[in-house]
């Protein structure tokens, strides 16, 4: 199961096992969120907001993309409270004896021990963390609703804006976020186009004397048939192997790749459309500015 499953990785099954039946099951039940200020602001604008909200009293909830601007957020708050508990969770940390205890311990039991106003982590705080208020099978209301307020700062290129949303849905209570998102970077390079089948042609071309399609296709058959194929074998399984439009051998390898470098091309160079579009998708009210209706 893959929350950001697509029919990317479907057709890479389907062509590596042709004969299988592949397909995807949606399921369609969309919780209700809360609302996502969005805004293109940087590091400054979000501390500053930052520490207003804590001084207003609200416990902070807080995903950052990048380790450097969750180490600048969570000093800032040492320094803003000194006395305050405040966890941060990112590369530098995860191995600290009090950092594991944190999470090995049950999280939630954790955060009725320790009531910390600001929880700052990365993607270091992944699969598994869930911070929804049970705590040996009972539900905790003030566990569940500890964390009252959320901010994300994200100044892309790092990661695939599923993947922040992910994150912001590891603190189960839905409450309202105010998102920083940076556009992202274009690349340089002979794979940073956004259209897979411009990847595939550049691989192809950059790779063409050390491809020997002859060679891979006798091994494959001698490894599917247990005997040496004849010259008429290889010649129709080459054939067989070719797409009729493009003439390229089909390699569901190579497409997979290229699908998914494309996408990650365009997510990386338009990074906050993209986040805004899935901040939507999941049910988000998207405000800019203003509260505005979700299209």
């Amino acid at each position: 199961c893959n929350a950001d499953l697509t029919d990317v990785e479907v057709n890479y099954i389907d062509g590596i096992c042709p004969d299988g039946d592949t397909f995807i099951l949606n399921n369609e039940y969309q919780e209700e969120k809360g609302i996502a200020k969005f805004d293109g602001g940087k590091i400054d604008d979000d501390l500053t907001e930052i520490k207003q909200r804590y001084q207003n009293g609200d416990n902070l909830f807080i995903f950052c993309d990048a380790k450097s601007n969750s180490k600048a957020i969570h000093e800032a708050l040492v320094k803003l409270d000194p006395q305050g508990t405040h966890w941060l969770i990112n590369g530098d940390t995860t191995e600290r004896p009090e950092i594991k205890e944190i999470i090995e311990n049950n999280i939630n039991k954790s955060i009725k021990e320790q009531q910390p106003r600001s929880l700052i982590f990365t993607t270091s705080m992944s699969t598994g963390v869930s911070i929804d208020g049970i705590i040996d099978g009972e539900l905790h209301e003030d566990v569940y609703e500890h964390f009252n307020y959320g901010f994300v700062s994200a100044i892309g290129g790092i990661l695939e804006p599923v993947e922040v949303t992910q994150a912001m849905g590891r603190n189960r209570n839905n409450i309202d976020f105010t998102v920083h998102a940076g556009s992202g970077k274009n690349k340089d390079g002979s794979e940073s186009s956004c259209d897979p089948e411009v990847i595939r042609r550049q691989i192809t071309k950059r790779n063409h004397n050390g491809l020997n399609i002859l060679s891979l296709t006798t091994e494959l058959l001698e490894a599917k048939l247990g005997r040496d194929p004849t010259h008429a074998e290889i010649a129709d399984e080459i054939r067989r192997r070719c797409d009729p439009e493009t003439g390229y051998i089909i390699d569901p390898h190579l497409d997979l790749y290229c699908n998914v470098k494309g996408r990650g091309n365009y997510a990386d160079q338009n990074f906050d459309l993209m986040l805004f579009k899935q901040l939507q998708k999941e049910g988000f009210l998207v405000a800019v500015g203003e509260i505005c209706e979700q299209n």
